[in-house]
């Protein structure tokens, strides 16, 4: 098992989900690289991998004994359960929300999607012109309301 980072998280998926934890210290790793990998490949982006990263740091702290001591040496894991928890939290807020879209709003963004040739048809205007009942009055019609 390895565990590495090279600090520059815009070059290595694995660098980005070691930074985006807080797992950059590799003199005590939280997780390894081969983890990381599994994560990424399973949850497809490394947003996605970091918020389930979190969630099982958080599970193998809370499994940990919440309060240590020996001697004078404390050390408490059930911060870092939390800690871990609501960083999973923002993430997922951060990385898995979806964002509203609002079509139309600039010229630009209308003739985009009109030239889309994959777009859903506007249902409103299916069949619009395919109305079968008696035809419009005109307005040299005496029983129309206008010639009066």
């Amino acid at each position: 098992m390895t565990a590495e980072y090279s600090g520059d998280p815009a070059t290595s998926t694995k660098d980005e989900v070691r930074f985006l934890v807080g797992d950059t210290d590799m003199t005590a790793p939280l997780i390894q690289d081969e983890e990381i990998d599994y994560l990424v490949t399973n949850q497809g982006s490394a947003g996605a991998a970091a918020i389930r990263a979190c969630e099982v740091l958080a599970t193998g702290f809370a499994r940990l004994a919440s309060d240590k001591q020996v001697g004078d040496l404390k050390v408490s894991y059930s911060n870092r359960v939390a800690d871990f928890r609501a960083l999973a939290k923002d993430m997922r807020r951060r990385y898995l929300t979806p964002i509203p879209y609002v079509g139309g709003v600039s010229i630009a963004d209308k003739i985009g999607v009109l030239a889309n040739s994959d777009r859903v048809p506007n249902q409103l205007l299916i069949g619009k012109d395919d109305f079968n009942g008696p035809p419009h009055q005109r307005r040299d019609d005496p029983y129309w309301w206008g010639s009066l």
